[in-house]
C-alpha cells in the first residue's frame, strides 16, 4: 500500500511520487511549502512520456512538440499555458533528444533527455553557462 496515488501501478516514477513535509511545531502548525519547480517538473515528465509513445509508434523519437500531441494526454505540452513550448533537439539518427522547457515566469529552465535524466535550474544558468 502507498500513501500517495500514482495514477499507474508503478513505482518507479519518482514524477510522480508524493511530498512529505516535516515541521518542528505542532501538528498542522507549519504553512504548506510549495515546490516553485513542480509545473516544469510535472510538464517535462509528460514530455519524456510522450516521447516514449512516439517512440513506440515511430520507431524513433519526434523532433516537434506537434509530432507529440498524440501522445500528450493533457494536449498541454504545445499550449504554452504551464510552460514555454518545449524545444526538442534530436540526436543526428532521432534515437536520442534532449528537450528545454522554460517556465512561464522566465526563472526556471529543466532539461529531459531520452534517459529520463531531468535537470532543472534557474533560467539564468544557461546563461552564466555559455
Amino acid at each position: 500500500m502507498i500513501w500517495s496515488s500514482q495514477g499507474e501501478v508503478a513505482m518507479h516514477l519518482p514524477e510522480r511520487w508524493g511530498f512529505l513535509q516535516f515541521a518542528d511545531s505542532e501538528v498542522n502548525g507549519t504553512g504548506l511549502k510549495s515546490d516553485p519547480h513542480w509545473t516544469l517538473r510535472t510538464m517535462a515528465a509528460l514530455l519524456y512520456s510522450a516521447q516514449e509513445g512516439y517512440k513506440e509508434a515511430n520507431g524513433k523519437f519526434a523532433g516537434t512538440v506537434v509530432q507529440l500531441a498524440p501522445f500528450d494526454p493533457t494536449k498541454q505540452l504545445a499550449k504554452g499555458k504551464c510552460c514555454e513550448p518545449p524545444h526538442i533537439t534530436l540526436a543526428a539518427d532521432a534515437g536520442g533528444y534532449s528537450a528545454l522547457l522554460m517556465s512561464i515566469s522566465g526563472a526556471f529552465e529543466a532539461i529531459i533527455s531520452d534517459d529520463r535524466l531531468l535537470v532543472i535550474r534557474p533560467a539564468s544558468a544557461r546563461t552564466q553557462a555559455v
